[in-house]
């Protein structure tokens, strides 16, 4: 993804920090308080997946949100060295953050206990469709910060594909994926996106993140 000054963007904020207790795999884990913590009105401003084959794995991504008008950094992350996942908040206020931070806990926590009583099929769609999540948050801060059409291409044909095994190839999402493509096609590839394509794209974006939203909520 674009590089993103996370550090600038908590700078001036108040720091909340909690880990929530969980066995199991931490990248099951970091996927299931990815889904718990994001929402429409967020985007992955990074994500990092690093080592494994024997050496200390971790997996954690920064989400930015706007909530009542104020910025809200969330941070998730699972490894082999952390008993569950740790979860981290910033906020305008230490009052904001703590409260803050107890509601995103607490999704995380039930969310945990929903997945934990899936099939092992339901599972499987389960994480898939997190990925998705992820990957359209990922879209969404490439367009605010400056991507070319063909950044943007990739990232929406991959998750086109992914989407496809979970929705059918004729869901709604999917054929409004395809006239996306078709669009980004006509682009410059190397030049960015102008503000208003960029804008109309973020719209379509949210609609197919509402999309795999729905599919996982229906989850059983």
């Amino acid at each position: 993804m674009l590089p993103a000054d996370v550090d600038k963007l908590v700078k001036g904020l108040s720091e909340a920090s909690r880990i929530i207790k969980a066995s199991g795999k931490p990248l099951e884990l970091f996927r299931t308080a990815y889904h718990a913590i994001t929402s429409l009105k967020s985007y992955c401003v990074n994500f990092s997946d690093k080592g494994g084959d024997g050496s200390p794995y971790s997996v954690e991504a920064r989400l930015l949100s706007s909530e009542k008008g104020e910025r809200v950094v969330k941070q998730i992350r699972a490894g082999s060295d952390v008993k569950g996942i740790e979860l981290k908040l910033w906020s305008s206020s230490k009052e904001k953050s703590d409260s803050k931070i107890e509601e995103e806990a607490r999704k995380i926590e039930e969310t945990l206990s929903r997945v934990g009583k899936l099939s092992s099929e339901s599972l499987k769609n389960f994480y898939n469709a997190v990925v998705i999540e992820r990957k359209l948050d990922i879209s969404l801060n490439r367009l605010l910060t400056g991507a070319t059409s063909q950044q943007v291409y990739f990232d929406v044909a991959d998750t086109r594909e992914r989407m496809i095994l979970l929705l059918g190839r004729f869901a709604p999402a999917i054929i409004q994926m395809e006239k996306a493509l078709e669009d980004l096609t006509k682009l410059g590839k190397e030049k960015p996106i102008k503000k208003d394509v960029g804008e109309k794209m973020a719209i379509s974006i949210l609609r197919w993140k509402s999309a795999i939203s729905e599919y996982i909520s229906q989850i059983k």
